[in-house]
């Protein structure tokens, strides 16, 4: 990826049914209708929102936005659509701009001000497709449904048909001719919800919401995924529509070092620079805050829970169904068992390659940092199977969410247009090379290598582009896919650099 000229940004803008482009608006632009500002931003399990502050001298520019957002914003069948994409030229070419796939997001808020008779700027805000469809309450909300919890049947992916329409009309005014609906005047709206091994059973949705009877599903059901890996949501679009994925944040090497390629973007692992000579492939870093978080790293050593089965009557603790362990090629003693999740139990989380001097060591002794996590009440009927085959789900997905915050780097770069995918949070690896002017020598940087990447945020202004990057990584030697075997041993080092 080119170092982007960050004062040059292009933003196209089209909002509802109006032909006009509130966008061509670059910092150097003189277009009498741009965009002043402009933030679009993701984090892992969410959606993406966008706000915008509009320039608009043209009383008859903002009452034609107006008229559609009157007429629709409350029609929650046909919403106000907001289409957009970012162009950027590289530092030092006068070629074109290059742009970022084309974008949807639903209008949710307008805020206009000013003190002039001749316009009337507006700021707004709008949010992904799926994430407005989801938190939508509708009539039906008590309803019972019946199945697994996961895959292409089962329980969520019923809520999430029943809730998300297939398709989402851009326009719908058949007279107007724009440039982003040149391939349809509707985007499809696709559905992933990975497998679970649970038996089927009955689920009643108890007059929740959409979003929160998923969310109560997905808080203890971790246990059921094929890896046993927490569970990632993720609303987006790609080439293919508009998508929200619900699967275990497991992920297969070949999808760590997936990148979706739109015009003019070569699929690439972005690599962001501080300090040293220009590299071209890299993302200047302007600023950074690093966090590491030795409370939550040594208190959550070990997450234990409890229970007793209504079927079998047995009472569930770390006392009836934990093992001490004993490892005889390192002399290390631990603890496995179905109430207790720990760093051994967890095996196939995801962990980008480094060593002992950039990040924290797993924990070796396991008798400390004990928190205890009250379990799902066990069904009467007993239909999930043994109350021990998922006793321990709603730890385990707090587990490996408290993993996000044992060790974060948060940056400010230079705009980094590749990074528009949802999808990929939690889920890809990005590269620091920090400092990047050091003599060869063996010394590297605490913050240098690999991090998983946990969310982004472009901020446009007149002052250029930016964007601030998440991220985070998890014990050096963890056990984890890929990496390691279950003694410690390296197996598979994925290597980016």
């Amino acid at each position: 990826m080119a170092v982007l000229d960050s004062t040059v940004w292009d933003i196209d803008l089209y909002i509802g049914n109006s032909a006009i482009n509130f966008g061509n608006s670059s910092s150097n632009s003189g277009n009498p209708d741009n965009v002043e500002k402009f933030e679009w931003a993701s984090y892992l399990n969410s959606g993406y929102t966008i706000r915008a502050t509009v320039l608009s001298p043209n009383w008859q520019t903002f009452a034609t936005l107006m008229d559609d957002f009157y007429k629709s914003v409350r029609q929650t069948e046909s919403p106000v659509v907001v289409r957009f994409r970012i162009g950027w030229r590289s530092s030092g070419s006068d070629f074109d701009l290059k742009h970022t796939p084309w974008r949807t997001a639903i209008l949710t808020d307008i805020n206009s001000y000013g003190s002039a008779h001749y316009g009337a700027p507006f700021e707004f805000v709008a949010i992904d497709p799926i994430s407005y469809f989801i938190n939508r309450g509708m009539k039906d909300a008590g309803k019972v449904y019946r199945g697994k919890i996961g895959g292409d049947d089962g329980v969520i992916r019923k809520v999430l048909d029943e809730y998300i329409p297939s398709h989402l009309n851009i326009v719908t005014d058949e007279s107007v001719k724009r440039s982003d609906i040149a391939n349809g005047r509707s985007i499809q709206i696709n559905k992933t919800v990975g497998d679970t091994n649970d038996p089927p059973s009955v689920y009643g949705m108890m007059h929740q919401n959409a979003k929160s009877f998923i969310m109560s599903l997905l808080e203890w059901s971790a246990s059921f995924t094929p890896n046993q890996t927490s569970w990632i949501v993720s609303c987006g679009e790609d080439n293919d529509g508009l998508n929200i994925s619900i699967t275990e944040s497991y992920t297969p090497v070949d999808k760590l070092l997936r990148r979706k390629s739109g015009p003019n973007i070569k699929p690439s692992v972005p690599i962001f620079q501080f300090g040293g000579a220009v590299n071209k492939t890299a993302s200047n870093v302007r600023k950074w805050k690093f966090e590491g978080n030795a409370m939550t790293a040594t208190l959550y050593t070990v997450l234990t829970t409890s229970g007793i089965s209504s079927v079998s009557g047995q009472y569930y603790d770390d006392d009836t169904l934990s093992v001490r362990n004993y490892n005889p090629q390192t002399g290390e003693e631990f603890y496995s068992g179905d109430v207790i999740v720990n760093d051994r139990m967890t095996p196939n989380k995801i962990n980008p390659s480094t060593d002992i001097k950039r990040a924290f060591d797993r924990p070796l002794y396991e008798d400390y940092g004990w928190t205890h996590i009250p379990s799902l009440v066990e069904p009467s009927a007993g239909d999930l199977g043994p109350y021990k085959n998922y006793i321990s789900g709603k730890a385990r997905q707090i587990y490996f969410n408290m993993l996000r915050f044992i060790s974060r780097m948060d940056i400010q770069a230079q705009g980094e247009p590749t990074l528009y995918d949802s999808y990929d949070l939690g889920r890809m690896f990005i590269t620091l090379q920090f400092p990047a002017d050091q003599p060869a020598s063996d010394w590297r940087s605490p913050f240098d290598g690999n991090w998983i990447l946990d969310g982004w945020h472009h901020r446009l202004g007149p002052h250029g582009w930016t964007t601030d990057v998440s991220m985070y990584r998890i014990d050096w030697n963890a056990f984890a896919y890929p990496g390691y075997d279950g003694y410690g041993n390296i197996t598979r080092q994925l290597e980016l650099m």
